[in-house]
């Protein structure tokens, strides 16, 4: 049985996961093509974007390399 998040948590995964599905929008990239360039499974671009996935840094590095945007747009608030 894995840790419960706490609710500020939650709110932040799913401020990260709506920044990801906006600039993948912007992109014109479908979750598949995302997934395809940044090496992830098209399942975990989709719970990203819905907040149900806490993400390493390391998913986060690949994501913003995938779409060719600096770490840092990602994780901004």
């Amino acid at each position: 049985m894995g840790a419960k998040r706490l609710p500020e948590t939650d709110g932040l995964l799913r401020d990260f996961g709506a920044r990801v599905r906006e600039m993948r929008r912007q992109q014109g990239l479908t979750q598949v093509e995302l997934a395809e360039i940044s090496g992830l499974h098209r399942v975990t671009v989709a719970k990203i974007e819905t907040g149900q996935l806490d993400v390493q840094l390391s998913t986060v590095h690949r994501l913003a390399g995938g779409m060719g945007v600096p770490l840092s747009e990602l994780l901004r608030s």
